[in-house]
């Protein structure tokens, strides 16, 4: 569940006049958008506190409201795996940069694999569509040649999950411009993939 937070402040005193004077400072963090699939499913929570001190004639107040979100409601064709996220399988093959941008206007993104429990849920999808082994995921050695970063820049040894689909993986297999764009294997593990070649893909929408 997301968690929005709501500061508001409010400063009074006295004036040389006897007039009240009062201020208030307010700050919201939502940290949400309005992309399709991100809409959350039912009401929020709201829990407020406040304290108040009082420091030469002048009383500050403060309040803080934590407003908690329910779960987002995951777009068509999203599958919920409890404590790990929604993931979509595209049977439609696309290539790389095409299957990322197609993540991106679902309002979610490639997937990104950071425990073997969130491997055994790709493999669980890719057992779905029976016509491929492997599906595109959100990694890639595109700025320098066997330094796998996930989409999002954090190396892909440090994403919590760096199991290759067989002992010769990555190999670069092919050619210019060879196998610089992320993959998975059915049996859970990685692999590289010619990032112009077409394959099914996994979007990812966290929980």
């Amino acid at each position: 569940m997301a968690l929005l937070a709501i500061a508001l402040v409010v400063l009074s005193s006295t004036t040389e006049d006897g007039e009240i004077e009062v201020r208030i400072s307010i700050k919201f963090d939502h940290g949400g958008s309005d992309s399709a699939g991100e809409l959350e499913a039912g009401p929020f929570e709201v829990d407020v506190e406040h304290d108040s001190t009082v420091c030469d004639g002048r009383e500050t107040v403060k309040m803080i409201a934590s407003i908690t979100a329910p779960p987002r409601r995951a777009g068509l064709g999203y599958r919920l795996f409890p404590g790990v996220g929604y993931y979509k399988l595209h049977a439609e093959a696309k290539k790389w940069d095409d299957a990322r941008r197609a993540c991106t206007e679902e309002g979610s993104h490639l997937a990104i694999v950071n425990s073997e429990e969130e491997s055994k849920a790709l493999q669980k999808l890719l057992e779905s569509e029976s016509k491929t082994s492997f599906a595109l995921i959100g990694f890639h050695d595109l700025f320098t040649e066997g330094s796998f970063v996930t989409i999002f820049g954090q190396p892909l040894k440090e994403s919590g999950f760096y199991r290759w689909s067989s002992a010769k993986e990555p190999n670069n297999l092919g050619q210019e411009p060879g196998e610089d764009c992320g993959s998975i294997h059915k049996n859970g593990g990685l692999n590289d993939f010619n990032c112009n070649a077409h394959l099914p893909f996994i979007c990812e929408l966290p929980q």
